[in-house]
């Protein structure tokens, strides 16, 4: 998760990167235009976010992230059906989960890639804030 400098190199590399979406919506569209390759925009499970997610298909996003600290909860798979209706095949991400069951809920409700690990790395504060983490070997083999 990052912006249009850290993804056009990521994209110069070979990989794809995910715009963050800490930012107003119109900044978000300037901020995905910016970009030189395919790149995934985020979007948050508010219903302003619905609207953020329709301007940035407006205006060219095929890729989308769901991103939010724990995505094993209704509100995220109630987004992720919103989101399928608006953006018909469109690839959706979701995450994080770190559990099977999360990435079953997840892919359930219409989500194409999943994103799997909560608190493995060195510099997250999502463990310590939340009381909440699985090793990334645990979460995997799961």
């Amino acid at each position: 998760i990052t912006e249009s400098n850290m993804a056009n190199f990521m994209h110069s590399k070979g990989a794809m990167g995910a715009l963050h979406r800490f930012m107003t919506i119109e900044e978000n569209i300037q901020e995905f235009k910016k970009c030189k390759g395919p790149v995934f925009v985020s979007v948050g499970c508010t219903e302003n976010e619905l609207q953020r997610a329709e301007a940035l298909r407006d205006a060219g996003a095929d890729f989308f992230c769901v991103d939010v600290a724990h995505a094993h909860a209704k509100y995220v798979g109630k987004t992720l059906k919103s989101l399928r209706q608006l953006l018909g095949s469109r690839c959706i991400m979701a995450g994080n989960v770190a559990t099977y069951a999360g990435a079953d809920y997840l892919a359930s409700c219409g989500a194409d890639i999943i994103k799997a690990g909560i608190g493995g790395g060195s510099v997250c504060s999502t463990r310590i804030k939340t009381g909440f983490g699985v090793p990334m070997l645990t979460c995997i083999q799961d």
